[in-house]
């Protein structure tokens, strides 16, 4: 019996080595996830008395903090992938989309026209921040108990 104990600590249990690659793999995922939101929502600031809008190209700014809140992640072990991005605000509107693309809509108690608003993008640049340290992410996912 001491003889068999010994010779399968030398090998490779499978089912412990596929569970270790499992849980690195959603590790790395969740970690992206949750970097790049952290970019995201730092990236969003409140209106100054000065600049109550962001200016077309620069991160939107949040007068309640609804849309930094707003900004979740989730990661999925089955297809090996992590969503991130806003939670829709409202049931008429897009606003977090209209927000990173731009597009036409209309402004609630300001304008009853629809206007064009010109790109705020805050998603896309967190996540080319976030891909940038992705090696750094992954480095140590996958680790043995």
């Amino acid at each position: 019996m001491i003889e068999f104990k010994a010779a399968t600590k030398l090998f490779f249990d499978r089912a412990t080595v596929e569970n270790a690659i499992a849980r690195g793999k959603l590790r790395g995922l969740k970690r992206f996830g949750a970097l790049t939101r952290t970019i995201a929502r730092r990236s969003i600031r409140r209106p100054t008395k000065k600049q109550r809008h962001a200016p077309p190209g620069k991160p939107p700014r949040d007068q309640t903090g609804t849309l930094k809140r707003g900004i979740l992640f989730f990661a999925e072990l089955d297809t090996e992938s992590v969503v991130i991005g806003p939670v829709r605000l409202n049931k008429k509107g897009d606003a977090p989309h209209i927000l990173e693309y731009g597009g036409r809509t209309t402004i609630p108690y300001v304008r009853d026209n629809p206007v064009q608003l010109l790109p705020r993008p805050f998603m896309r640049p967190a996540f080319t921040i976030a891909q940038e340290r992705l090696p750094e992410i992954w480095d140590d996912a996958i680790t043995a108990r």
